[in-house]
C-alpha cells in the first residue's frame, strides 16, 4: 500500500489548483529568472547515482536525526538532493497551469502541473520517492508581512511501505522578495507545536511555510497543506513517522 493514499494526494493537487486560480500570470520578463541552469538535473542525478550507500542509510533511518546535536549526515545529504530538485520546475508549463486554473479547467491545470514537475519527478524516482507539489506562493507574502515571499514547495514521499517518511523541500532565493524574506532572520518560537524540537527559528522562512495567505479573490486565508499529510501519519498505521521539517535550497547563482 502506498504511504500516501491516492485520494489524499489528489486532494492536495486540487488544493494547489485552487491556489493557482488566484495567482496573477507572471510577466514574460520574469520567466528567464525561473529557468534552472542546464546542468542542475544531470548534476543532481549524478549525486544520487554516485552515493547509493548514503541514500540507503538515510532511507533506513527514515531520514531522521536523533537530536539537533546529533545530525544524521546521510539524511542531510538526502535533503540537499531534494532541495536541488526544486529548481527544476518548468516555468512555461506552470504559466499554462495558472491560465487553465483561472479559466476553471481543472483537468488541464493538473496536466500542466504534472508536466511542469517532470524533471523533479525524475529526481524523486531516483530517490525511490513520489513527488507532490504543495504550493506556489513565491510571488506572495504571508499575512502580516510586507514584501516577503512564500514557498514554492513540494513533498517527497518515500515509496517504502516498511519504512515510510515524507520530506518537504522548497526552492531558495532568486528574487527581491526572497532576499527580503532571507533578511528577516529575527528568531521566533514556532507557533506550531513540535517544529524544530521547540527551538527558535528564522522568522522569514517560518512564516513563508507556516503562515496564512489571503488573496484578493478569496477572503478566506489558506495555508500550505502540511496538516493533511501530518494527520494521515498521525491516524494511520505509521503514526510514529510524521513528515520531516522543510529544507531550503541554497540560493541560485
Amino acid at each position: 500500500m502506498p504511504p500516501l493514499p491516492f485520494r489524499l494526494s489528489r486532494d492536495i493537487r486540487l488544493l494547489h489548483v485552487k491556489q493557482l486560480s488566484q495567482l496573477e500570470i507572471p510577466p514574460p520578463q520574469d520567466i528567464p529568472r525561473e529557468l534552472p541552469p542546464p546542468y542542475v538535473l544531470t548534476d543532481t542525478l549524478d549525486w544520487v547515482h554516485a552515493n547509493p550507500k548514503a541514500l540507503k542509510a538515510a532511507q533506513e533511518t527514515q531520514c531522521s536525526s536523533a537530536s539537533p546535536d546529533n545530525p544524521n549526515w546521510d539524511a542531510v545529504f538526502f535533503s540537499l538532493v531534494e532541495s536541488s530538485a526544486m529548481y527544476l520546475r518548468k516555468p512555461g508549463e506552470m504559466i499554462k497551469a495558472i491560465e487553465a486554473a483561472r479559466e476553471g479547467d481543472v483537468k488541464s491545470a493538473l496536466a500542466h502541473l504534472e508536466a511542469a514537475q517532470e524533471d523533479i519527478n525524475a529526481v524523486a524516482e531516483a530517490l525511490d520517492c513520489t513527488f507532490i507539489q504543495l504550493c506556489d506562493f513565491s510571488k506572495q507574502g504571508p499575512n502580516g508581512t510586507w514584501f516577503h515571499s512564500g514557498a514554492f514547495g513540494g513533498l517527497f514521499i518515500s515509496n517504502s511501505a516498511d519504512k515510510p517518511f515524507m520530506g518537504v523541500a522548497f526552492k531558495g532565493s532568486n528574487s527581491a522578495r526572497d532576499l527580503w524574506t532571507d533578511a528577516d532572520w529575527n528568531p521566533i518560537m514556532p507557533l506550531t507545536p513540535g517544529v524544530a524540537w521547540g527551538a527558535k527559528v528564522h522568522r522569514g522562512f517560518y512564516l513563508g511555510l507556516f503562515g496564512q495567505f489571503t488573496t484578493l479573490s478569496d477572503s478566506a486565508p489558506t495555508e500550505v497543506p502540511f496538516g493533511a499529510c501530518h494527520s494521515h501519519y498521525q491516524s494511520g498505521p505509521h503514526a510514529a513517522h510524521p513528515p520531516r521539517g522543510a529544507h531550503r535550497a541554497c540560493p541560485q547563482t
